[in-house]
């Protein structure tokens, strides 16, 4: 955010021709443009003025007084503990986890395929688009899709330590604005981490996406998440599919360095195997292994005499954090 005030750094600039309404643009390019000083204006980027620093203030503004406390406590089954410009802190029901961190990210970029949530979602006149959110027929302008945001998570029991909770979301929140993707970037990312009553903990760390159109359910590893546990929950696919997975997965050889494409079929067609027995679906166990080698990682440190199986670790986590949100009263829309 202090970059984006500055305005200084080349990732947060535009010149003025893409500031400019496109009339006026094209009319100075027929007028000027022939003229090398007037062009090279044009191209030059915009220093960051008073109408910026006012424009991202009252983003955040309508952001944290209307549109978190609407998505959290109107969309979904959640309280709003804390909103301030772009920090938010929220419980919400676990059935209603994924979705609400989904169309959360969505609405600070006003940016997203929001059609792509589940069907129950109704949005009570909250629509996304353009860099905006129309909150019942008002527009609100957003941070735009070039803005990134990280989210932690934690699904912990009722009666777990609410100062452990906490502790253990701060620590998810740093692993997610650390985390890198496939591409090199970093932040615009999410850790969930489940912390289990009877000890333990499964989660993992992943990019919301890296594509500016923002998905919300298609080609995203939160969407997987959404997509996989409601198969598992309301169609024939059986569970075990993931606990068979788990006890292969263990004795998987590490991905190759270089040339990993062997690797990969094994894995997903064996995983594509399963998956079919426990009538489920091909396609599912192919965008997991793709995922697992591209971008998601387990949300606790991996140890180090098992880093090579970082891959194979992180299929495992996945899977096991879909079947979570797939048990009975954990179904989407179906909570309690």
């Amino acid at each position: 955010m202090g970059a984006w005030m500055a305005g200084n750094e080349p990732e947060f600039q535009l010149p003025f021709e893409e500031t400019w309404h496109e009339q006026v643009r094209a009319s100075v390019k027929q007028k000027f443009g022939s003229q090398p000083g007037i062009a090279d204006y044009m191209r030059s980027p915009r220093p960051a003025s008073p109408a910026r620093h006012a424009a991202i203030s009252s983003v955040l503004n309508d952001f944290s007084t209307h549109v978190a406390r609407h998505v959290i406590e109107e969309i979904f089954k959640g309280k709003l503990l804390y909103a301030g410009g772009d920090d938010v802190l929220a419980m919400v029901s676990v059935d209603d986890l994924l979705p609400a961190m989904l169309l959360l990210r969505a609405a600070y970029s006003g940016v997203g395929d929001v059609a792509g949530l589940p069907d129950y979602i109704d949005l009570k006149g909250l629509r996304i688009g353009k860099g905006y959110v129309w909150l019942n027929g008002r527009p609100m302008l957003m941070m735009g899709s070039r803005a990134t945001a990280s989210m932690g998570a934690v699904v912990a029991h009722h009666q777990a330590p609410l100062g452990a909770v906490l502790r253990h979301l701060r620590e998810a929140e740093k692993r997610a604005k650390a985390h890198k993707g496939a591409d090199g970037r970093d932040r615009n990312a999410f850790c969930l981490r489940i912390m289990k009553r009877g000890g333990g903990e499964v989660g993992i760390t992943a990019r919301f996406w890296d594509t500016a159109d923002a998905p919300t359910r298609v080609a995203s590893p939160a969407g997987y998440l959404l997509r996989l546990a409601d198969a598992l929950a309301n169609t024939d696919f059986s569970r075990r599919a993931v606990y068979k997975a788990q006890a292969w997965l263990a004795d998987m050889p590490p991905r190759p360095p270089a040339d990993d494409a062997a690797w990969r079929e094994m894995v997903a067609s064996y995983l594509a195997f399963q998956f079919e027995k426990q009538r489920g679906f091909r396609s599912l166990a192919y965008e997991a292994v793709a995922l697992a080698c591209s971008d998601v990682a387990p949300a606790i440190p991996v140890p180090d005499d098992r880093i090579e199986h970082r891959e194979a670790i992180a299929l495992e986590h996945l899977l096991v954090v879909a079947e979570f949100f797939a048990r009975e009263g954990r179904v989407f829309g179906k909570g309690v």
